[in-house]
């Protein structure tokens, strides 16, 4: 079964990420701190951000993590250079 975690539902509602239960094992956090990022995604298989940063220092240590979607205009929050160098996909949600 897939893991899915939401980073950050805010600004939408938490309804609105629901739909993804049908991929599997879905966890929604409203917010998540800079100190819970690598805690919170361990184990996940799909990452979803709006703004929470996934830099190479956080997804390095989280391997399991094969796809990310940002939730938001721009990718700025996510380290593409390290998700194309570990064969991770990228796309929006």
């Amino acid at each position: 079964m897939v893991n899915l975690v939401v980073l950050d539902s805010y600004p939408y509602q938490k309804s609105e990420f629901e739909r993804f239960k049908v991929f599997g094992n879905l966890i929604i956090y409203e917010d998540t701190s800079i100190s819970d990022i690598a805690k919170r995604i361990d184990g996940a298989d799909i990452v979803i951000t709006n703004k929470v940063l996934l830099n190479e220092d956080v997804l390095k240590h989280n391997s399991s993590v094969k796809f990310v979607a940002v939730s938001a205009t721009g990718y700025n929050v996510v380290d593409i250079q390290y998700l194309a160098n570990n064969s991770s996909k990228l796309t929006y949600v």
